[in-house]
Formats: structure tokens, C-alpha cells, sequence
């Protein structure tokens, strides 16, 4: 007979693979609308189950998913491209320039002009000055903090720390640091019953807009979200692992936040 832990590992991985199917289905079909019915047929779940095991998997609704693979893909045309704002705009699925550029500034942390014209000049030099200076200006952490551990890096780099109300990290963080490599970190507590703690390790091979644009298999996450964390208490290690394809999309534009 087929144990109950098995039935739940096999209704598990079948979700899994369900989700995976709508993101792979997202990702190649931005410029269309979509909505919940559609996705729950890709899905082949019911649309009230569908919204549950989606928010589940990813941590966001789909709705929230979406908009972010849109925005991803909105940065990588601007990096990569020469297709203007407008164009870009049209190409992901918005048909409003005005929603484009104000959804991409909440969600990216700086408009997609901005990103473009920085982007050309700044270096890998310029990123790791502008930590440096982030580090020196940071003042010291109140008694109301977090501590803990990363581990699991596999290239030297810098790793940024950052707590964010949601699972999708959008515009500046709560509070976070930088550290050079796996160790001890320290972050001011977010007033916030729950939060959700990102750490993103870029080795220093990597290009300062490499997650940004197509680089994303050299980089290493870590999430967690903290739920009434007392001050001063130390969460468990976070080990950095490959970026999967329900991890809500990177977007946040870390170099120009640290600038």
C-alpha cells in the first residue's frame, strides 16, 4: 500500500511540474494576455486550486509572477538591445508607456531610461567601489537586529543581503549589507511582523548587470522568509544554491542602489 508520505511527495512533484509548465508557458508568451483561466487549463488545475499551489511553489500570485518575467525581460532588451523604451514596451505585452515605466521604476528601483544610460559606462570596478562605500557609510546596526550565516559559495564574490516585505525583492531593501564571500552577516530588524530575506552571490568574474541580463546561471540565491524574528535573534545558516525556475525574477537593479 502506498504510504501517505509518498502520496504527498507524488501530489508534490506533480505541482511542481504543473507550475513549471505555466512559467516555461509565461516566459514564451509575454507579448499575450493571460489570465487565470488560461493559466489554470496549462496548468491542468482547477483555477481556485491553481492560485493556492501556485502562491505555494513561487511565493507570489501569478498575477505578480507575470509582471515580474515581463520586467526581466524588459531589462535584458535594454542591456541588449537598442530597441527604444517604446518598443521594448510594446514587445512584453503593455500597451500603456506610462504603466510600463512606472510598474518597471517600482519593481526595478530606477526607470528604464536610467538603467539603460548607467548601464553603458559603470564596471565591474565601479560596483565593487560603490560596496565599498556602501560598507563605510552603513552605520552600525541598532540593537534591534538579525544575524546569520551563508555558506555554500562556490567562487569568491560579493553576496548581497537584503530583507524585503515580499518574496518578489522590488525597489530598495528594509535593510541589508554586503559581505565578501560565505561568513557572518548582520542586518538592522525591518519593523515588520515578516519579512522575507534574499542573499545574492555575484562572483567578481560576473558583469555588475549579469543577473540583469544573461548571466543567471553564475549566480546563487538564498531565501527565507522570517516570521516575528525576535531583536537580536540569529536566523539558521543560509546555504546559496542555483537559481531555480520558480524563484521569483531577480529585477532589482543592485548596482544602481548601491550607487
Amino acid at each position: 500500500m502506498t504510504s501517505i508520505a509518498a502520496h504527498r511527495a507524488d501530489t508534490t512533484s506533480a505541482h511542481n511540474s504543473s507550475i513549471e509548465r505555466v512559467l516555461r508557458h509565461m516566459t514564451n508568451h509575454l507579448d499575450e494576455p493571460m489570465n487565470l483561466d488560461h493559466l489554470s487549463k496549462v496548468a491542468f488545475i482547477s483555477k481556485f486550486h491553481f492560485i493556492r499551489v501556485f502562491e505555494e511553489t513561487t511565493g507570489v500570485s501569478p498575477h505578480v509572477f507575470l509582471v515580474a518575467l515581463r520586467m526581466q525581460a524588459a531589462k535584458q532588451l535594454l542591456l541588449t538591445t537598442d530597441l527604444s523604451v517604446t518598443d521594448i514596451c510594446l514587445q512584453i505585452g503593455y500597451s500603456s508607456l506610462g504603466t510600463f515605466c512606472r510598474i518597471f521604476s517600482a519593481l526595478v528601483g530606477v526607470s528604464p531610461q536610467s538603467l539603460r544610460e548607467k548601464s553603458k559606462n559603470y564596471t565591474t570596478e565601479n560596483m565593487y567601489s560603490d560596496a565599498l562605500r556602501f560598507l563605510r557609510r552603513q552605520r552600525a546596526c541598532s540593537t534591534s537586529f538579525i544575524a546569520g550565516r551563508i555558506d555554500g559559495s562556490r567562487s569568491p564574490g560579493a553576496i548581497f543581503v537584503g530583507a524585503f516585505a515580499e518574496a518578489l525583492p522590488r525597489g530598495k531593501p528594509l535593510s541589508g549589507t554586503i559581505v565578501i564571500g560565505p561568513g557572518a552577516f548582520r542586518i538592522d530588524r525591518p519593523q515588520r511582523p515578516q519579512f522575507h530575506l534574499l542573499c545574492l552571490s555575484l562572483p567578481f568574474s560576473m558583469s555588475p548587470f549579469g543577473p540583469l541580463a544573461s548571466e543567471i546561471e553564475s549566480v546563487r540565491v538564498a531565501r527565507v522568509k522570517l516570521v516575528r524574528p525576535n531583536e537580536g535573534s540569529t536566523v539558521p545558516t543560509l546555504v546559496l544554491r542555483p537559481v531555480r525556475i520558480t524563484d521569483p525574477p531577480l529585477i532589482v537593479a543592485l548596482p544602481m542602489l548601491l550607487a
